[in-house]
């Protein structure tokens, strides 16, 4: 995979087995890159691509800026109801066979002894269910780190995001859980950028970081085993 900045001379290698870190210090910049990411904005000022060829940041791309309010969207939460759901028909088919045709029944007796006439569904579903109380992951930690895995995995699951970029992760989290969380994705295989405002951390041993200063000059620093 390789992501392209405006105005660099060549496109960045992402690499799954390498952090790939990208400092873009000059704020102007930095502050444009995080709008493209925010609102999906194709601007041609950054562009990914895999097997050279472009694609798109929406729908590929999941750009992760709030480590303290990790939220799963509701297209997202749609697919775990589908995915639940056939889990269910196959693992507890007469449960849940029971289960909508009880609810079926007391909405038949709650209509019976209301006042009113009313409508409902004639067949329910279980993601119908699953909506109805809510469900959804249980992304939550004590730990920060572990919370922004757990969030992650449910992402990738889910919506296969082609990447993941991380906004200024070297500042709220130090190397050990920069590490832990590299090792952790790079063993499910994801591509992961950790976009930073400042080249001020310290760098890891697997840790690729390109610099784009305050004069929009390139700086490339690889790992410390190349």
């Amino acid at each position: 995979m390789r992501l392209y900045i405006s105005p660099m001379t060549e496109p960045i290698d992402i690499l799954k087995d390498k952090i790939n870190t990208v400092c873009v210090e000059n704020i102007l910049k930095f502050r444009n890159i995080v709008m493209d990411f925010l609102e999906e904005n194709e601007s041609g000022d950054l562009v990914f691509s895999q097997n050279y060829e472009p694609f798109t940041i929406k729908n590929n791309v999941c750009f992760i800026s709030n480590y303290f309010d990790l939220q799963v969207s509701p297209s997202i939460i749609k697919k775990i109801y589908v995915y639940l759901e056939k889990l269910c028909v196959d693992e507890l088919n007469n449960e849940s066979s029971e289960l909508k045709a009880d609810i079926i029944k007391f909405l038949s007796k709650v209509s019976q002894i209301c006042d009113f006439d009313f409508d409902y569904k004639p067949e329910i579903t279980l993601c119908d269910v699953f909506k109805m109380q809510s469900l959804k992951p249980r992304i939550d930690s004590f730990d920060i780190t572990a919370a922004l895995l757990n969030y992650m995995s449910v992402i990738n699951k889910y919506a296969r995001p082609k990447c993941f970029v991380l906004l200024n992760a070297h500042v709220f989290f130090n190397s050990n859980e920069i590490k832990l969380l590299f090792n952790s994705l790079k063993y499910q295989g994801v591509f992961v950028i950790f976009l930073e405002n400042m080249f001020s951390f310290e760098r890891l041993d697997d840790e690729n970081i390109t610099i784009i200063d305050k004069d929009l000059c390139e700086i490339v620093a690889k790992d410390r085993s190349v």
